[in-house]
């Protein structure tokens, strides 16, 4: 998949990208200070975030594998996304 490709599947917000919504739980990729990070929130409450997971990096290539994870995560309620460096929380 293209760098294009991805971008076309994902939402600009203010943090940074909304990558999808699954079974009423939408799934981001924010930029932080030194790494982008997966977090999962119900619907409605970004507020609270559930789950955060980090990739290491603020690069494109690390922005392009924080998306590849988040577009390939099914089941982000009960699950980890493939590939991050370290859970947050």
């Amino acid at each position: 998949m293209h760098g294009d490709d991805i971008l076309s599947q994902v939402t600009r917000v203010d943090e940074g990208y909304r990558i999808k919504v699954v079974d009423g739980y939408v799934v981001e990729a924010w930029k932080m200070l030194y790494n982008w990070r997966l977090v999962v929130f119900k619907d409605g409450q970004n507020m609270l975030v559930d789950h955060g997971y980090c990739y290491f990096g603020t690069d494109a290539e690390t922005l392009t594998r924080t998306l590849l994870a988040g577009l390939a995560w099914d089941d982000p309620a009960n699950t980890e996304p493939i590939g991050y460096d370290k859970k947050a929380f």
